[in-house]
């Protein structure tokens, strides 16, 4: 936790900071269970009717936007925060739009207090940042100073005394592998993800399209090539000075030199995609689990018993994503697509997912292309 590079700081009043409980889902399912048989050997065994359990919030929170906006990050749609036992990725959150759309009829807004897990209160008002147990792991130390809730005013302290800086490690980013011709995001596959897939060879064919026609613009349109040498130019390759000759004189490229070079670069290139680096409209995404509960949760009306786990019926109907729904601008809505895990290491890491519009996400939410909104509450998304 402490040798985390950071690109920025922020800073954020601990005393605007409400932490609430973890909340749990629980369910039953049919699955594979991975475990020791009498002789202490690993196997796959099917299980009926297993117990699963999700933790909603891991390691997530909630900032206002006018932090995000303060940072310079207003078109982010996170950033990942470090301090003293503390990590947590926060996401860009309408907080104070959210209580004032939900204060309660009769209390005066400045007025209203909101209960943290230790039933401190605190003023909606002044609430900035929402988080759960998972982000501070300081208070699984909390035997320490005698009690969870001495080790959260110790760890508050101490943040005050540093000037309530935390540091952002990073946002989330786009690719960088550029767009197709409709203007889509390029990223390219690995062999993992090609291979959790059951492809017959007309399938591996659909897939590498975009790659088998770049390939031959690369062999005969020089303004590709080109463009090629410029994106991949660096101090210890030729690129750059071929691109100043070919902007100088186009005949360059009947040169034996730049053929040579040429034919290697095209040749490196085909090697790269046949170790599985194919580029598909898609792009990596970090995940937002269930945001609307972690809201509605700070206000107290979230149907959760007194172990932390959420009562599934009493809330079913004001959920915004069911089952394997997600909720992400970087592709279409009301459409299915393919989801991996990153690191990807088994066709378990595999999802079929359906992206479809919410309303409550488009209010409260400020997600980038590079955020995926999805459902953890009985479905085990996080498993796969």
């Amino acid at each position: 936790l402490v040798s985390s590079s950071i690109e920025d700081t922020i800073e954020i009043n601990v005393d605007n900071i409400l932490i609430v409980d973890d909340v749990k889902s629980v369910f039953s399912i049919d699955g594979n269970a991975v475990e020791k048989n009498r002789e202490g050997k690993l196997e796959s065994n099917i299980k009926n009717n297993y117990s699963m359990k999700n933790e909603l919030f891991d390691g997530e929170g909630c900032l206002d936007s006018s932090y995000f906006s303060k940072a310079g990050k207003l078109d982010k749609g996170m950033v990942l925060l470090r301090q003293h036992m503390f990590k947590s990725c926060v996401f860009n959150t309408n907080i104070q739009q959210f209580l004032k759309d939900n204060c309660p009829s009769g209390i005066e807004y400045e007025k209203w207090e909101l209960k943290n897990m230790f039933n401190q209160p605190i003023l909606a008002k002044d609430v900035y940042m929402i988080i759960s147990p998972s982000s501070l792991k300081a208070l699984k130390f909390g035997h320490v100073k005698g009690s969870k809730k001495k080790m959260w005013e110790h760890w508050k302290n101490k943040i005050k005394e540093e000037g309530n800086i935390f540091g952002i490690c990073k946002s989330e980013t786009q690719s960088k592998r550029g767009t197709d011709e409709e203007g889509n995001i390029l990223n390219q596959t690995s062999y993992q993800m090609l291979n959790s897939i059951p492809l017959d060879l007309e399938d591996v064919k659909d897939l590498s399209q975009f790659e088998l026609s770049y390939i031959e613009k690369l062999k005969n349109d020089d303004e590709t090539y080109i463009k090629y040498l410029m994106q991949n130019a660096n101090d210890m390759n030729s690129n750059e000075m071929l691109v100043n000759l070919y902007f100088r004189n186009t005949n360059i490229v009947n040169a034996k030199i730049f053929k040579d070079k040429r034919k290697t670069d095209i040749k490196k290139y085909v090697n790269h995609v046949k170790r599985g680096k194919v580029r598909l409209n898609g792009d990596y995404t970090t995940i937002i689990g269930n945001g609307k509960e972690l809201l509605y949760h700070s206000i107290r009306k979230l149907p959760v018993d007194s172990k932390g786990i959420l009562n599934y019926e009493d809330w079913k109907n004001s959920m915004v994503l069911f089952d394997n729904e997600v909720y992400t601008k970087l592709h279409n809505f009301d459409k299915e697509y393919v989801a991996f895990r990153n690191p990807h290491t088994s066709p378990s890491n595999v999802l079929v997912v359906r992206n479809v519009y919410n309303e409550f996400i488009e209010k409260y939410f400020n997600l980038s292309e590079n955020i995926i909104y999805v459902n953890a509450i009985n479905f085990p998304i996080q498993r796969i």
